[in-house]
């Protein structure tokens, strides 16, 4: 079976984030690079990730579609990549992300990755329910 890597933050895991997961675990057996704490916090501000890495990380694990789950500082997974051994066969990524520009997409791309685009729900993002909870005092719906 094809290996199939994507990263992310995945705070306030929604629909969105566990419809693209079932998506890419149907390209292969799946494995999650999950930003650290410090690594959101570096990305989004210090007012995220709303959830702490080991509620991301066991929410992310229960999950039938994912097979593994590593962690990683940094902007981007890549440092941590060039430690493995083994790479992917294909690394995924929503629409929403420029991959062909990003770290991962460059570096993966020069390994001889295949990079491959899922469409996004566009009605739902971790920033949306954010935004609706403070302005509203309420969940998105």
């Amino acid at each position: 079976m094809p290996v199939v890597w994507t990263n992310g933050c995945f705070d306030l895991l929604h629909a969105g984030h566990v419809t693209f997961l079932e998506r890419a675990a149907t390209l292969g057996t799946l494995t999650v690079f999950l930003n650290s704490d410090k690594s959101i916090k570096e990305l989004k501000g210090n007012e995220r990730p709303i959830i702490p890495l080991a509620h991301r990380r066991k929410v992310l694990q229960a999950l039938r579609c994912v097979s593994y789950v590593h962690v990683f500082d940094g902007p981007n997974p890549v440092a941590y990549w060039e430690s493995l051994r083994s790479l992917p066969h294909m690394y995924v990524k929503d629409t929403d992300c420029d991959v062909m520009r990003s770290a991962e997409g460059q570096w993966l791309t020069a390994q001889g990755v295949v990079l491959t685009l899922l469409p996004r729900l566009p009605e739902i993002s971790t920033t949306q329910i954010i935004k609706s909870i403070r302005e509203q005092g309420g969940v998105s719906r």
